[in-house]
């Protein structure tokens, strides 16, 4: 379970992908195998996470994505890929708040009334290996 949740992490640490992991997630942006000739122009430019997150219409253009739709298509998946983040930071964050606020007091009571036990607790736990 470890592995696989830290395998999990990995996968949602954007901004660490290779440019191998960037072509195989615009791989399968859509059904219809459109971006399979972007990932060449993609991997030979060594597009890894850090520049995707930074990526713009005029950088997509310089990659040869050339058919607005398909701009339009990374630049939204892009987008969501950076609210994921922002949403694991602010969970990771709450996560702090929460344990924090139930520092001290009788251990067993803490086990019995723990808010973030459980499998909310593992759900955490995906998301402290994801950290900020």
């Amino acid at each position: 379970m470890l592995l696989d949740n830290q395998k999990m992490a990995a996968n949602i640490q954007f901004e660490r992908w290779t440019a191998d992991q960037v072509a195989e997630w615009l791989r399968g942006l859509d059904m219809d195998d459109a971006m399979i000739p972007y990932m060449h122009y993609f991997l030979n430019s060594g597009v890894d996470g850090k520049k995707l997150m930074l990526m713009t219409h005029a950088d997509l253009e310089k990659l040869n994505v050339t058919k607005f739709g398909h701009q339009e298509l990374i630049l939204e998946a892009i987008d969501l890929l950076r609210n994921l983040k922002v949403d694991l930071d602010l969970c990771v964050s709450l996560y702090s708040i929460c344990r924090s606020s139930w520092k001290g007091g009788n251990h067993q009571e803490k086990q019995e009334n723990d808010p973030v036990g459980g499998e909310f607790g593992a759900v955490i736990t995906i998301i402290i290996l994801c950290g900020p």
